[in-house]
């Protein structure tokens, strides 16, 4: 039960993090390879092209369609896209508030090699889109890359820093296997 209470605490201050650095419902930042969406009413349906990404969901829930595919990203857990692909966005619960990682795959295969490890075999790369829950390491991970935002002169120095271990926690997390597959 401390557990769940610490995790919904974790995920609060993210979603507070985002919602003191989004000036609209989707934001660039400062923070290379950082977006951020804060929504506090519904809309419609949007129609977009997802890079290859991960989106750290704090608060609220998307529901993501990929032709005959639906499925839905609850606070405290993360979506990874694998590929440009089409999709159809449609936020189920809100306010709604996300982190989103552009992926690197030169920082990530960078990454890989200094850890010198194979890790478990990939799955065969059938699913252009991956959920898994989040961990709070990583939860603390992105809630500090956010921070950053507040204070500009950390960017430089520290941002390449957290990114480094967010992917290292993205590594050791259930959607390892996948991201090792797609670097």
């Amino acid at each position: 039960e401390d557990f769940l209470a610490k995790g919904a605490l974790m995920l609060d201050r993210l979603a507070r993090a985002i919602e003191r650095h989004c000036p609209g419902p989707w934001s660039e930042t400062a923070v290379p390879k950082l977006s951020l969406v804060a929504l506090d009413e519904l809309v419609e349906p949007m129609e977009v092209t997802y890079e290859p990404m991960i989106c750290f969901v704090a608060d609220g829930a998307k529901r993501t369609v990929v032709g005959e595919r639906s499925w839905i990203t609850p606070p405290g857990e993360m979506a990874f896209f694998t590929l440009d692909l089409p999709v159809t966005a449609a936020f189920e619960k809100v306010p709604y508030r996300a982190a989103v990682m552009r992926l690197d795959p030169q920082a990530l295969a960078a990454l890989q090699l200094e850890l010198a490890e194979d890790g478990p075999a990939a799955p065969p790369a059938t699913a252009a889109a991956v959920t898994a829950p989040m961990a709070p390491e990583l939860v603390d991970a992105v809630t500090r890359w956010v921070h950053l935002l507040g204070t500009p002169e950390d960017i430089g120095p520290l941002g390449p820093r957290i990114e480094a271990e967010i992917l290292y926690r993205l590594l050791r997390s259930p959607l390892g296997p996948v991201l090792r597959h797609w670097s």
